[in-house]
């Protein structure tokens, strides 16, 4: 078994690599308008801490198509290390009934040939008949014996029985969880299965190579990520961190540096973005100094035997790249030897 955390943006100053679990799932998305602005973080922290992830889409009535679609041009960055996960709860339900659900699910399946797990309420499982979607794909139950605080994971047994899947892959137990590192509540899962059962909900089963779904973007070391435009009429640029006074468009699939983030927004140097808009990848620097990453010159540098330190003579070609292990008062560490460390201002970052 593996004792999972099922995070969002109710969860703010949650640093998900200081709490003891093997996987996190974040939202990603809700409804067609809303990205959760606290997921790029935590799937940085969860990577960076050798965590296991997934991402979730909070389903709301209206088209599925739609939603779908914006599930999945903000999930780009992730696919090809998460499990994916539709959340269908609340007035979707009744509105959608089984069909909204299959419908999302069998679209998701087709466009990444990752099969979705499907979170569900115990009440709507046995209410509804489930046989069509339980034919194919995997179940997450929620069901609370209370609302008190658990600390620590405490997996119980189910209150009730599962109608139409002969198990479940994942059990959500308690909405009031609470863990050393976090002073907050949280949504405690545990998962019926290892790493490597894990992995099969993640992989696709059709041999299809979803590096098509990845991008890449060059931005300075100190950069909080970058931001690509999925929206097909483009992204606005807004003055401040509210939808009030545009300044202008950047067009569909441009790719822009991200400086912050701010209010909601991502903050760059021509204006601040509306995440419903696009997707972002942050620089896993900015959480760890200490993980690797592809570099690509982009200025005259020479070595340094230290960071910080005398320059030794090297020469680095423009435009050359590096695998860098280490940043350190703003200079990387890219071998052994005298000539070891660049400075980071001579270089980008390739997310």
């Amino acid at each position: 078994m593996l004792n999972v955390i099922d995070v969002s943006n109710n969860n703010g100053g949650l640093n998900v690599a200081n709490v003891k679990a093997d996987g996190v799932i974040a939202k990603a998305t809700e409804n067609n308008n809303f990205t959760d602005g606290l997921m790029p973080l935590f799937m940085s922290q969860a990577k960076n801490s050798g965590k296991l992830t997934g991402l979730y889409h909070f389903a709301r009535p209206g088209n599925w198509q739609v939603q779908a679609d914006y599930f999945l041009r903000t999930a780009k960055p992730y696919l090809k290390h998460s499990i994916i996960v539709l959340d269908y709860e609340s007035t979707v339900v009744t509105y959608g009934g089984v069909q909204w659900a299959l419908n999302w699910l069998d679209y998701v399946y087709k466009k990444t040939s990752i099969k979705p797990m499907i979170y569900l309420g115990l009440a709507d499982e046995n209410y509804y008949n489930w046989s069509p979607v339980a034919k194919k794909y995997s179940v997450w139950i929620a069901q609370y014996n209370d609302m008190a605080p658990h600390y620590g994971f405490s997996p119980r047994a189910l209150y009730g029985k599962v109608c139409h899947w002969n198990k479940m892959s994942m059990f959500q137990y308690t909405a009031n969880g609470r863990l050393n590192g976090y002073n907050g509540p949280l949504d405690l899962d545990v998962y019926y299965g290892n790493k490597n059962d894990w992995d099969k909900h993640k992989n696709n089963d059709k041999g299809v190579d979803n590096n098509l779904m990845d991008w890449k973007i060059k931005v300075p070391v100190t950069a909080y990520g970058g931001f690509l435009v999925t929206k097909k009429k483009g992204a606005t640029l807004w003055a401040e961190p509210n939808n009030d006074k545009k300044l202008g468009m950047l067009d569909y699939n441009k790719t822009i540096e991200i400086t912050g983030y701010e209010k909601g927004f991502y903050k760059t140097k021509k204006g601040y973005i509306d995440p419903r808009t696009g997707v972002v990848k942050r620089n896993p620097l900015l959480d760890n100094p200490d993980i690797h990453s592809v570099i690509e010159v982009v200025g005259n540098a020479k070595g340094h035997a230290e960071a910080d330190g005398p320059v030794t003579g090297r020469k680095f070609a423009k435009g050359s790249r590096y695998k860098a292990y280490k940043l350190r008062k703003g200079y990387l560490l890219i071998g052994a030897g005298v000539d070891k460390w660049i400075n980071g201002a001579k270089v980008k970052i390739i997310l």
